[in-house]
């Protein structure tokens, strides 16, 4: 389990004051707030600190070049990089390193070796996502959408979005969209047919820009990580990605031709020993391979309810969940105004223990319509999860869990109260 500890940069002040200061990343970890109260630069900072170590790992870069103007150039990328002040602190615990942002300096401290280390794919859902309905009108992204060729980096669109569009254009074009993606807005489903983006509700279709709001902001979204949770549960074989770094990792060990060998005796027969190799050339090659093939979904994803009505945001968290269980190691961080989105995933909670319930006394009737309430493939356990309250005043605290339920997770709840409190403060000023 990674965990992060921040203070002193941009709106976060003293940060956590619990657990030295660490913030436990769990499978599911959620951070809720007003706006400007730091969540979206915690999630910034962890994509980044995971995309760095998974860099030291494949051997793009070395944990020894890591310095404070690269790791300055990544949060400029992300946009945060004027939120540093001398007092920063930032500290970063993951699978195998320890990342250190103090006194203005950068330090990397190996914690373990890489055995078991599961190459994530890390997909960070900026909440500027609707600009890629605009950038489809685009002659030059529309090109780019079938192609790739096309550069928007003078059309100043923000990083992040631009490495969103990569991603959305391959999902676009694979068998997703063929017999139409479905949405969780009024049975809505996507099409992609000849370089345009349709949507099809009650039997209409219209083009993605004159569809709604909700729409344009969820398609994305939801289209990416579908077709990101299926690839990395693809065998490599079936992926047909030989991508630079592992070319590189083959020729470094001189396994050029040990390495064509390998792949035709997988592609034809399935097992790698049919190639003759020895066994001692067939772990190098495998463990080159470990190191480049992405193998979980690290998915975050910045405000999921935007322009999104409670019922739609329900059906949409419930199929982030579902991605994300769909392998163990898998990840998902979520920034959010939403009350709602707290109140769905304290269901998904409360769903997985009641289904644990029913399914020990044989109960298979009422696990059936629990099913139909929350859908078994989005429980999650209580203990997978963490939510992480970010205050005005930049500090944070976690939800209290008792008795497999989030505690005060309803911060709705509290507005209702709020509201009836000035509706009784009216009442009373009428009566004066």
């Amino acid at each position: 389990m990674s965990r992060i500890k921040v203070k002193k940069f941009g709106p976060i002040k003293s940060g956590f004051d619990t657990n030295d200061g660490y913030i436990d990343i769990k499978k599911t970890t959620v951070f809720i707030g007003e706006n400007g109260s730091g969540k979206s630069s915690i999630a910034k900072l962890i994509s980044i600190f995971t995309w760095l170590e998974k860099s030291i790992i494949r051997d793009g870069i070395f944990s020894n070049k890591i310095n404070k103007e690269g790791f300055y150039t990544l949060c400029q990328q992300q946009d945060i990089e004027e939120y540093f002040t001398n007092e920063t602190e930032i500290y970063f615990e993951g699978d195998l390193f320890k990342f250190a942002y103090k006194n203005k300096t950068f330090s990397v401290e190996k914690l373990r070796e890489c055995e078991n280390y599961k190459v994530p794919k890390i997909q960070y859902f900026s909440s500027a996502r609707n600009l890629l309905t605009i950038l489809a009108t685009l002659k030059t992204v529309q090109i780019n959408l079938k192609s790739r060729e096309i550069s928007i980096d003078d059309l100043g669109i923000p990083f992040m979005v631009k490495v969103l569009t990569q991603e959305y254009s391959d999902a676009l074009n694979s068998p997703l969209t063929k017999e139409g993606f479905a949405l969780p807005i009024r049975d809505s489903k996507l099409f992609f047919d000849k370089g345009r983006v349709f949507i099809e509700t009650e039997n209409k279709k219209i083009s993605m820009a004159c569809s709604c709001s909700g729409l344009q902001s969820v398609a994305p979204l939801l289209l990416v990580s579908s077709y990101l949770s299926d690839y990395v549960k693809k065998d490599f074989f079936k992926r047909n990605e030989i991508n630079s770094g592992i070319e590189s990792g083959i020729k470094k060990a001189n396994l050029e031709s040990e390495f064509e060998r390998y792949i035709n005796a997988k592609m034809l027969t399935g097992d790698a020993r049919n190639s003759n190799l020895t066994s001692t050339e067939i772990e190098k090659i495998e463990n080159i391979l470990k190191k480049f093939v992405s193998s979980r979904f690290v998915s975050i994803v910045e405000e999921p309810e935007q322009n999104l009505f409670p019922s739609s945001q329900r059906s949409l968290l419930n199929k982030l969940l579902e991605f994300n269980n769909e392998i163990c190691e898998n990840s998902l961080i979520i920034s959010t105004h939403s009350p709602y989105i707290v109140g769905y995933l304290s269901l998904a909670v409360k769903a997985h223990e009641a289904n644990l319930e029913f399914a020990k006394n044989g109960e298979t009737e009422k696990q059936k319509k629990l099913a139909r309430i929350v859908p078994q493939e989005s429980h999650i356990s209580v203990e997978d999860v963490a939510v992480y309250e970010c205050y005005a005043d930049g500090s944070l605290r976690e939800l209290e869990k008792s008795h497999g339920m989030l505690c005060d997770a309803h911060f709705l709840d509290r507005e209702l109260g709020e509201i009836n409190d000035r509706f009784s403060e009216i009442f009373e000023l009428e009566d004066m």
